[in-house]
C-alpha cells in the first residue's frame, strides 16, 4: 500500500536500513520480555498485554522521536530507546498517544519526508491533539502537581544538555525521504524547540505527572544529547 495516497508525514520503516531492522527487532523483543514478565508476576491477561504494548511502544516512540529531533545521528536514537525502557521498567510505561502526536508535530515542523502534509494528516493531528488536551484536563485537573521542583529540575537539566545539539543543527546533512533534498536547519530547529518548550510547560504545570506523560520525548532528548553536538 502506498502510504503517500493518505499521508505526507508517514514514514514506514525501510528494512533496507540495518538500523530500522534493529529497532524493529528490539521493539518485538521488549514486547515479548514485558509479556513474559507479566506472566511471571501473575498479571491478568489484559493488563499483561497492555503493559507489553505500552512498554514496547514507548521504546519505539523514543527512537522515532530522536530521529526527528536529531536526524543526522542514528546511534543516539538507540540511547533514547534504552532510556525509555529504563523509565518503563522502574516507573511505569507511559501512554502512547502523546508520543504519536508529538511525532506528527515534529514532522509537520521539520519536513522530514520532504513533502507537505495531506488534509488527512491535518485532521488527524488536530483531532488527536484535541483529544489529548481533553484527556489531560480530565486526568490532572484540579491541579495538584507532584514534586514540581524535581520535575522542573529534570526538564531544565535535559533541555540544557540538549543545547549543543540545537547549536550544531545550524547545519543538517539529512535529506527528505521522498525528495532527497537537504532538510532545512531552521525547520529542524523549530521541531527541537517545540519538543523542549512543550516538555517544560508540562513539567511546570503538572509536575512529575507531566514528566511521566512526556517520557518518550524526554528519552529522545536525552538520547540526542549524547552526541554532544558533534557532527556525524
Amino acid at each position: 500500500m502506498n502510504v503517500r495516497k493518505f499521508s505526507g508525514i508517514g514514514r514506514p520503516l525501510d528494512f533496507a536500513w540495518p538500523t530500522n531492522v534493529a529497532i524493529f527487532l528490539v521493539t518485538i523483543a521488549v514486547g515479548i520480555l514485558s509479556a513474559a514478565s507479566g506472566i511471571w508476576n501473575d498479571l491478568p491477561p489484559t493488563e499483561m498485554a497492555w503493559t507489553a504494548v505500552r512498554t514496547a511502544g514507548s521504546v519505539f516512540l523514543a527512537w522515532a522521536l530522536c530521529r526527528e529531533i536529531d536526524p543526522d545521528h542514528q546511534r543516539t536514537a538507540f540511547v533514547a530507546s534504552a532510556a525509555a525502557l529504563l523509565w518503563a521498567v522502574f516507573q511505569e510505561a507511559p501512554p502512547l498517544l502523546p508520543g504519536f502526536w508529538l511525532i506528527m508535530a515534529t514532522r509537520f515542523l521539520n519536513g522530514s519526508t520532504g513533502i507537505k502534509p495531506t488534509a488527512l494528516d491535518r485532521v488527524g493531528f488536530i483531532g488527536l491533539g484535541l483529544w489529548l488536551a481533553y484527556d489531560l484536563s480530565a486526568t490532572f485537573f484540579p491541579l495538584h502537581p507532584s514534586r514540581p521542583l524535581l520535575a522542573a529540575g529534570i526538564a531544565m537539566a535535559l533541555s540544557l544538555a540538549f543545547l549543543p545539539v540545537y547549536k550544531a543543527s545550524v547545519e543538517v546533512d539529512s535529506v527528505g525521504d521522498d525528495t532527497g533534498t537537504p532538510l532545512s536547519p531552521q525547520a529542524v530547529r523549530r521541531a527541537q524547540v517545540f519538543v523542549l518548550v512543550l516538555g517544560l510547560l508540562l513539567a511546570a504545570v503538572f509536575g512529575m505527572e507531566g514528566i511521566a506523560w512526556y517520557a518518550p520525548a524526554w528519552a529522545a532528548v536525552l538520547g540526542a544529547s549524547t552526541s554532544l553536538g558533534r557532527r556525524p
